[in-house]
């Protein structure tokens, strides 16, 4: 068994307070190449979007993305994760898999969380 086994990854991008608002142009640019990253490499992956209806479209991501199914996306994960954490100091994600929720602001601190969820839900 593994963390990721058939429910959906829900990662949630959080910017840094010296990024402002996740719709500034600068947070987007993050936030857009952490998505393209990840479908560059052939995850499947839906990203959460901002819409105003109005006579041109205005909108963005927020941050949130969800892979569903049974993806091998362990190496493109982290790498699009550690991009996003080394953009600007302060970043932090949540990532929710099941009933499992993990926070961290390094690449360092998410592997020992996942680690450690891993072996809690494999049990002794």
């Amino acid at each position: 068994m593994t963390l990721f086994d058939a429910s959906p990854l829900r990662i949630k991008l959080m910017p840094s307070t010296s990024d402002g608002t996740v719709f500034r142009a600068e947070c987007q640019a993050g936030l857009k190449k952490f998505y393209d990253h990840l479908l560059s490499n052939g995850v499947l992956v839906t990203p959460v979007v901002f819409t105003m209806d109005s006579g041109t479209t205005i909108g963005g991501l927020v941050g949130e993305f969800v892979v569903t199914g049974t993806q091998i996306i362990g190496v493109t994960l982290g790498v699009a994760i550690a991009g996003w954490f080394k953009g600007r100091s302060g970043r932090r994600l949540t990532l929710n898999v099941g009933d499992i929720q993990i926070e961290a602001g390094t690449s360092d601190e998410l592997a020992r969380l996942l680690e450690h969820a891993i072996a809690v839900r494999e049990g002794p």
